[in-house]
């Protein structure tokens, strides 16, 4: 889900699987582009600054985008 910060801008928000957030770190840290979806349309942009917060099996991930481009 896309979530807009009034001192961040544009964040990512999804609940992550433990071993499909290890992939999202892996392919971020490459200086892949994240893609992302929402009711709004596709995105493709820079991962920026996280927060994760651990939810048992999943971690609840923000991620702040830049350079956002509609995919």
């Amino acid at each position: 889900m896309l979530v807009a910060d009034e001192q961040v801008g544009l964040v990512w928000e999804a609940a992550v699987a433990v071993g499909e957030f290890k992939e999202l770190v892996e392919h971020c840290g490459l200086g892949n582009l994240l893609e992302v979806a929402d009711s709004s349309g596709s995105y493709r942009a820079m991962a920026r600054r996280w927060w994760v917060l651990p939810l048992g099996d999943e971690m609840l991930v923000r991620i702040a985008l830049e350079r956002v481009m509609a995919a």
